[in-house]
């Protein structure tokens, strides 16, 4: 057995001394490549149990270098967000892992090099130097970029960028859930519904406030999306939810229901709203998206639809590792559904249905 004070890793070599056998020999038994040398299988098991003894884990670099492959995927934040920007993130990530590691792939995390390039896309080095058999490409996603990677010949798949590429994407259904939000509080009997969300800068915001204005002007209804010119002054600050509240408050008529973009905006104004007096879902109802561990927490619990994470992890590693065996390939983009979760925090208005008016009189549109 190995002595504990042998510290270095083994090498070929160390095993080819111990079998009394050329270094060749162990590469090729080990790497079971073709060979034009007669190997015999007692040589081949006395081999393979001396490495085993011994430890010996094969140089993965040299490894790759032999196939062509690294074994691991690249999962790249353009923007330099990473995993932790976000729960939805943490989640999407781990599932990315496991689908990964099922394939025998790894998962390497790498973010956008923290320089000023003035247009020009500089890479991560995995990146630049081509140590990734592939790429997904999260969040935001440029077609300067895609350039830079097509000239590399580096096969990617973009996730979450809602960018509306008819190829190699897998998103959320961001245009689908908004519209199934608002069809559960109308179906609630709110009318006077107003959107509320605070991430401007991507894409999948302008999609869900679109479905939003165009579910209410379908149904006869004035939309209001709050805060839509003073969040951008406000640049996200800790006073958005007072901001959104005290919007909400200066209406001649308030709302019965509130949409939210997303779950970090809903629990926002949830405690905002409560500091007002608010009673939740008797005097608003509100509905959020994405499912993070705090939308559980509050009392009562956030009605919200759960981002499908594990569907689109599963979409996106099936698509790259295709993209990989064939570059050339054009797989069409993927749109996935989210999970309603049924909570506490909606209910029906607490006017009668009749009383209620179509219109948010005196309310501007956002």
């Amino acid at each position: 057995m190995r002595s504990e004070r042998h510290r270095d890793p083994i090498t070929q070599k160390d095993l080819a001394r111990m079998a009394g056998v050329s270094t060749a020999t162990v590469s090729k038994v080990l790497s079971d490549s073709p060979s034009g040398i007669e190997i015999s299988e007692q040589t081949k098991d006395k081999i393979r149990q001396i490495a085993r003894e011994m430890g010996y884990t094969p140089n993965a670099s040299a490894r790759a270098l032999r196939r062509r492959s690294y074994e691991t995927v690249g999962l790249y934040f353009p923007r330099s967000y990473g995993p932790w920007v976000s729960s939805v993130y943490s989640e999407l990530t781990r599932h990315l892992s496991y689908e990964l590691e099922k394939a025998g792939q790894g998962l390497l995390i790498m973010m956008a090099p923290p320089v000023e390039t003035e247009g020009k896309v500089i890479l991560p080095r995995f990146l630049e130097q081509r140590e990734v058999d592939g790429v997904l490409l999260a969040h935001h996603v440029s077609e300067d970029l895609l350039s830079v990677l097509a000239s590399l010949r580096i096969p990617y798949v973009m996730l979450n960028c809602a960018a509306g590429f008819k190829y190699l994407c897998v998103d959320p259904d961001d245009f689908g859930v908004q519209i199934r939000a608002m069809e559960y509080l109308y179906g609630l009997g709110h009318r006077r519904i107003c959107f509320v969300g605070r991430s401007l800068y991507h894409p999948s915001y302008r999609i869900r406030r679109e479905a939003y204005e165009i579910f209410m002007r379908q149904h006869g209804l004035q939309p209001y999306v709050v805060l839509s010119k003073k969040e951008i002054q406000s640049g996200f600050s800790e006073k958005f939810a007072e901001l959104a509240v005290e919007e909400i408050c200066s209406q001649p008529e308030l709302p019965t229901a509130i949409s939210f973009y997303n779950d970090i905006s809903a629990v926002a104004l949830y405690h905002a709203l409560a500091e007002r007096g608010f009673q939740i879902p008797r005097d608003i109802s509100l509905v959020g998206c994405d499912d993070i561990p705090e939308s559980a927490l509050l009392r009562p619990p956030l009605t919200t639809f759960r981002f499908p994470a594990q569907r689109m992890a599963t979409e996106a590693v099936s698509m790259l590792l295709n993209q990989i065996r064939d570059p050339k390939a054009r797989f069409p983009s993927i749109r996935c559904e989210h999970e309603q979760i049924e909570r506490g925090t909606c209910g029906p208005p607490r006017e009668p249905l009749s009383g209620l008016p179509d219109l948010f009189n005196g309310i501007p549109n956002g």
